[in-house]
């Protein structure tokens, strides 16, 4: 089942869809684009956050995946917000072999 960012005005119609971007928490930031964070599986088979920033119209401007961890554990991004310097602040848990840290 594939996930999808979808856009629509105060009424409830449909603006943009874009189907190649989904996470778990979206904000609108200053520039009018949005940042989204989610996370994904690595090459390892463990869960990793990313950040995904997209321009006012869903359209991908960039995306990171992190490690922020050593490889034996689960790290989930749950939420995000843009910070005063312009950066991002994305909270989130860990859970390794033997339950939450």
């Amino acid at each position: 089942l594939g996930q999808s960012l979808y856009k629509v005005d105060l009424n409830g119609s449909l603006e943009w869809t874009n189907d190649e971007v989904s996470g778990v928490d979206i904000q609108q930031v200053t520039d009018a684009g949005y940042v989204i964070v989610g996370y994904e599986f690595d090459w390892f088979g463990y869960l990793k956050p990313y950040l995904i920033k997209t321009d006012g119209g869903g359209t991908l401007q960039w995306e990171r995946t992190f490690n922020v961890g050593d490889k034996t554990h689960d790290e989930y991004a749950n939420s995000v917000l843009e910070t005063v310097d312009g950066g991002y602040i994305i909270s989130g848990k860990k859970n390794n072999a033997f339950g939450l840290w």
